[in-house]
C-alpha cells in the first residue's frame, strides 16, 4: 500500500512541476520534442520531432505533429520565437513557423506550410491574412 501512495504522490508531483516550472499545463508532450525557455502549453498534444522556440505560447486543444500514419513519414516541425498558436489549430509534418508569427484558432496547417517571420496565418487550410 506505501508503493502505490509513494507512485501516486511522485506522479502528482511531476504535473505541479510541469504546470507551475514550465508553463505547461495537462498537455501530452512526447519525449522527443525540443522545448525552448518561457513556454506555455495548455491542453494539447505535440509529438513527433517537434522543436518549440522560445517565449511560444500554445492555447488550448492545439495538435502539433511530425508524423503521417498514412505515409509512415516524419518530417520535423519548427516553430520559431514568440509564436502565438490560436486554440483548436492543427499543424502538421514539415511545416515551418517563423518568428512571432501568429496562427488563429481552428486553423489548419498542413503540407509542408511556411509561415515567414511576423506573418498572421488562419483558416481550415491555413492562408496568409497578414504579412
Amino acid at each position: 500500500m506505501g508503493s502505490l501512495k509513494h507512485e501516486i504522490g511522485m506522479r502528482l508531483d511531476f504535473l505541479r512541476r510541469l504546470k507551475h516550472g514550465n508553463g505547461i499545463e495537462l498537455s501530452l508532450i512526447h519525449p522527443t520534442v525540443k522545448l525552448g525557455k518561457d513556454v506555455s502549453i495548455m491542453l494539447s498534444v505535440i509529438a513527433g520531432e517537434v522543436e518549440i522556440g522560445d517565449g511560444v505560447k500554445i492555447a488550448p486543444f492545439v495538435v502539433i505533429v511530425s508524423w503521417c500514419h498514412i505515409t509512415k513519414k516524419h518530417l520535423s516541425v519548427k516553430i520559431g520565437k514568440n509564436v502565438w498558436i490560436g486554440a483548436n489549430s492543427t499543424i502538421t509534418q514539415g511545416c515551418v513557423i517563423g518568428d512571432n508569427a501568429i496562427i488563429g484558432a481552428n486553423s489548419v496547417l498542413t503540407r509542408k506550410t511556411r509561415v515567414g517571420k511576423g506573418e498572421v496565418w488562419a483558416g481550415s487550410s491555413a492562408k496568409r491574412i497578414k504579412p
